[in-house]
C-alpha cells in the first residue's frame, strides 16, 4: 500500500465513547506501526465536543491552556481508548477506560501502570535486548503482565 498523510485534527466527527458523546479527529502516533501489514490504519485522537475547536479559534492563552490542563481531584475525568481491527467479514475490538481514583488522573494511571509493568518485566528476566522497543514488538509475556497489572489496579480492559 501506500502512505497517505493529512494534516493532523482532520476528519473530526463525532462518536460514542461507552455511551458519551465525544468528538475524535485525527493525530500523528502510528509511525512505528508503519510497516505492518495493513490496508488502511487510522489514529483518532478522543476530546470532549468543543475542545479542538478552542485551539484552532486560538481562544486560550497560555496561562489559562495550563490552568484548564490542571489536575483536579474533584473533576470527573476518565480515559478511554478503543482498537478496532478489521479482517475480511471479521471485527474485533477492545476497550480500554479507567476513570481514575485515590487523587490520581485517569491518564497517569494507565500510561504510569503500563510503564511499571514493562519495568518490571525488563527488571525479572531476559525478555528484553538492549535498545527501544515499540509496543508492538514487546513479547507476549510482557503484554499479558501488562493487561494483568492494568486489571489489577481497576482499569476496565473488555474484548468484543
Amino acid at each position: 500500500g501506500s502512505m497517505t498523510v493529512v494534516p493532523a485534527m482532520d476528519d473530526l466527527h463525532t462518536i460514542d465513547a461507552s455511551g458519551r458523546t465525544m468528538e475524535a479527529f485525527l493525530t500523528d502516533g502510528l509511525r512505528s506501526l508503519i510497516d505492518i501489514p495493513a490496508t488502511s490504519m487510522g489514529e483518532y485522537t478522543v476530546r470532549w465536543p468543543g475542545h479542538i475547536q478552542r485551539y484552532q479559534t486560538s481562544e486560550l492563552n497560555p496561562d489559562e491552556l495550563v490552568d484548564a490542563w490542571r489536575f483536579d481531584p474533584e473533576r470527573p475525568e476518565f480515559t478511554w481508548m478503543e482498537v478496532r481491527v478489521e479482517a475480511g467479514t471479521e471485527t474485533r475490538v477492545w476497550t480500554v477506560e479507567d476513570k481514575g481514583g485515590d487523587g490520581d488522573s485517569s491518564m497517569a494511571r494507565t500510561t504510569g501502570l503500563v510503564t511499571v509493568a514493562c519495568v518490571m518485566a525488563w527488571s525479572q528476566n531476559d525478555l528484553f535486548s538492549t535498545g527501544i522497543h515499540p509496543p508492538e514488538e514487546l513479547p507476549s509475556e510482557v503484554i499479558h503482565e501488562v493487561i494483568r497489572t492494568l486489571k489489577e489496579h481497576g482499569v476496565s480492559i473488555q474484548a468484543n
